[in-house]
């Protein structure tokens, strides 16, 4: 950004649209307008629940929601944007959970509310952006709860969440609740083919990020960029399928060990073998969704793949599957040996055929 800033500095489309911003949020039109409205008159509240899925556009929201609100400290100390906008400015709080750590706690918002206290360094008000905020435990969310309710002059509160219902209902009923747009993968394609950030990607490394993007574009732009592993454990998980619908007629346990230690065995073992789970679960699911319900359509395997393994698999085979993986999931908390553990996927989804 250079030092010299236009006269109009920024620039309103029924959108957040700065001249120099890299990262603009696409649609959520209404929630834009909404916040707008807020600002100008001066009646932004201190708290906000922001909800919607990964890669939905939450903490753009958040970062342009401060863009506006420093609108002026930015006109006089121009390199306050990069600060901003790099995530770098004192005066905006992301806060996260620890490394190593399920939760966020008491004594994480305990420090929260006694930053609250201190004069803002840079800006005229002091902004915390909880993100995964369904991480607070209870008894966090409590603490959170008395500076909500009382907040010191200047200061915003920003929750960020997939999950609302996490939140205990005294939280949720004391901040308002904007719900991030969801987008049709036609629309998502159109913004990927806009962008130019369809890249070299095959039509099914295209077809994936779409049917996974769970709506989000941020997510489908992730996924096609930065989405090897993803797509990996995504290809991986249709082999061990297919593998295991064909016991007794070609599949055998031995395949599925190695597509479990062909994935698995990088350096990363633990996080790929909960990558692999994840998506594991997310096919299964998919499968029981099938089984169970004539009207479902799938979304992990193509029709030829989903009618094929839902003759061949029984409802029974499906449950056991995803008790498999589940009892792995859960188990993930605790350092468990990884050898042993793809062992006991295999084992598991072998003999729940």
């Amino acid at each position: 950004m250079s030092a010299e800033q236009p006269s109009s500095f920024w620039v309103w489309k029924n959108t957040f649209i700065c001249d120099y911003m890299d990262n603009i949020l696409f649609g959520n039109e209404e929630s834009i307008q909404l916040f707008e409205s807020l600002i100008g008159t001066g009646k932004l509240a201190h708290a906000y629940l922001l909800v919607g899925n990964r890669g939905s556009g939450k903490k753009t929201m958040c970062k342009q929601i401060v863009l506006r609100l420093a609108e002026k400290s930015i006109k006089s100390d121009p390199s306050l944007f990069n600060r901003i906008n790099d995530g770098n400015c004192p005066d905006v709080k992301y806060v996260r959970r620890e490394d190593g750590k399920k939760s966020m706690g008491v004594d994480l918002v305990r420090n929260v509310i006694e930053d609250t206290s201190m004069t803002p360094f840079e800006l005229d008000f002091k902004m915390y952006i909880f993100e995964e905020a369904e991480l607070l435990t209870v008894q966090a969310q409590n603490s959170l709860l008395k500076v909500i309710e009382e907040p010191p002059a200047n200061v915003y509160f920003m929750l960020l969440t997939t999950t609302p219902s996490s939140l205990i209902p005294t939280v949720r009923s004391r901040v308002q609740t904007i719900k991030m747009q969801s987008f049709t993968s036609e629309r998502i394609l159109n913004y990927l083919e806009e962008k130019r950030l369809l890249g070299v990607a095959t039509q099914e490394q295209i077809k994936f990020a779409l049917d996974f993007s769970d709506g989000a574009i941020g997510k489908a732009t992730m996924l096609l960029k930065d989405g090897d592993a993803d797509f990996s454990a995504y290809s991986s998980t249709k082999r061990i399928v297919d593998v295991q619908s064909r016991k007794g007629v070609g599949g055998n346990l031995i395949d599925i060990i190695k597509e479990v230690k062909s994935f698995v065995g990088t350096s990363d073992k633990r996080g790929q073998l909960s990558l692999l789970l994840t998506y594991l679960f997310k096919a299964y699911r998919d499968l029981l969704s099938l089984k169970i319900s004539e009207s479902y359509t799938s979304v992990f395997f193509n029709n030829d793949e989903a009618n094929t393994y839902v003759s061949r698999l029984s409802l029974e085979t499906i449950q056991q599957s995803v008790n498999v993986i589940s009892t792995l999931q859960k188990d993930s908390a605790f350092n468990y040996n990884i050898t042993a553990a793809y062992n006991v996927l295999a084992i598991g989804l072998w003999e729940a055929a």
